[in-house]
């Protein structure tokens, strides 16, 4: 007797709508409940700024980026909070205590630790950005503390390139003579040259 594996396939594709409905509906019902505890996650995250001091402040809100799934910029904010820390010597600072002079003296501080001028512009721009946050998250007025530190992106000196007639005579030197492996640096070398830089290790 043969058997017939069809009325197997209906009931098979008949489960697997019937789950796909079943799932829709779920998610309808789901996504208002998720977003509202979402939100009073956030209220309470909020409240929580309210009666904290800076840092405890910026690690809530540093808590918030992860949980939008913001890792990146959690981590970038976590750096620099981890350094502001490392300055004042101590775990939490008052609100009312972060001000122009306390900046000025971290910047100074920065520059004495043989950073580079732009890694300290870093630091201070994700700085301002994390103070800004904090401060509206509690309802404070974003005040201008950072006006007289120069947080500005510093581009580096150009480089003396080869000319086209440098480059035309390198390809055209005969190595012949020498050993193997400089005729192949040769080569590697005039190829990052025409990939417009590309780095070594990238060959």
């Amino acid at each position: 007797n043969k058997v017939s594996f069809y009325p197997a396939r209906r009931s098979d594709g008949f489960a697997i709508r019937r789950q796909k409905r079943f799932d829709l509906v779920i998610l309808r019902i789901c996504n208002p409940l998720i977003r509202l505890l979402y939100q009073h996650k956030k209220h309470n995250s909020i409240r929580q700024m309210m009666n904290s001091g800076f840092v405890a402040s910026a690690e809530i809100y540093i808590q918030q980026l992860q949980e939008e799934g913001r890792m990146s910029a959690a981590k970038n904010q976590t750096s620099v909070l981890r350094r502001f820390i490392a300055y004042l010597g101590k775990k939490e600072i008052p609100f009312k205590d972060f001000d122009a002079v306390l900046i000025r003296n971290y910047h100074t501080w920065l520059e004495r630790q043989e950073l580079g001028t732009n890694t300290v512009s870093v630091y201070m721009r994700n700085l301002k950005h994390l103070y800004r946050q904090v401060a509206e998250a509690k309802g404070q007025e974003v005040e201008n503390l950072f006006k007289n530190i120069n947080s500005s992106y510093r581009m580096k000196q150009d480089r003396n390139g080869l000319t086209l007639s440098e480059i035309k005579k390198l390809r055209k030197m005969d190595l012949s003579n020498e050993r193997p492996f400089v005729s192949v640096s040769r080569d590697f070398f005039l190829f990052s040259v025409l990939a417009h830089g590309m780095a070594g290790g990238d060959i």
